[in-house]
């Protein structure tokens, strides 16, 4: 696997390869909480049945902080929203009517009850650059139906070249730096 990682924001793009899976979401987070919804709607139907509901959460702790973090606050919510449901951190279920929430990473094919926080593919990462440039996948929140793109991904396409830059520049100062101290250490 060429890509093997967590997400490095919640505002990384979506390949439109992943669709038909997982939803027409541009971002990681939006997908997300697409997921969680599921899964809070699967909650509430167990709770007004059996009055009580444990969601039992795999570890999640090899993705980023913001991920980790964000996952976190959608299930602070629902507690806090619905004293029926507890939550758990495990892997097996403690009774039949338990939700086991899996993590896993995007691939073309999803379990039930999965929410992604990672890559695991020979995907490039998509950059908000072909988000633009690929209208067809993506449907625009806007009113307009000629405004295209909307104006947050041309700002996140911005960043993204304005990221890529800074690396390039890191990069070459870290050459300038092994060049000159090379020649320092011959004079």
């Amino acid at each position: 696997m060429s890509r093997n990682r967590g997400f490095t924001s919640l505002n990384e793009c979506i390949n439109p390869i992943y669709f038909d899976v997982w939803g027409h979401f541009v971002t990681v987070k939006e997908c997300i909480r697409h997921c969680f919804f599921i899964i809070k709607q699967k909650a509430y139907r167990r709770i007004s049945q059996h009055g009580h509901v444990n969601l039992i959460l795999h570890d999640f702790t090899t993705t980023s902080r913001e991920t980790v973090g964000y996952i976190h606050q959608l299930c602070m919510e629902l507690v806090t929203a619905e004293k029926d449901i507890e939550i758990i951190i495990g892997t097996e279920k403690w009774n039949k009517n338990d939700i086991v929430v899996k993590f896993v990473p995007f691939s073309l094919q999803r379990g039930k009850y999965c929410i992604p926080v990672g890559w695991q593919d020979n995907e490039k990462d998509y950059s908000w650059q072909q988000v633009i440039d690929n209208p067809q996948y993506y449907s625009s929140s806007s009113t307009d139906v000629n405004v295209w793109p909307p104006l947050e991904y041309q700002k996140l396409a911005h960043l993204e070249k304005i990221n890529q830059m800074q690396q390039k520049i890191n990069q070459m100062q870290q050459k300038i730096n092994q060049i000159q101290q090379t020649i320092a250490a011959h004079n």
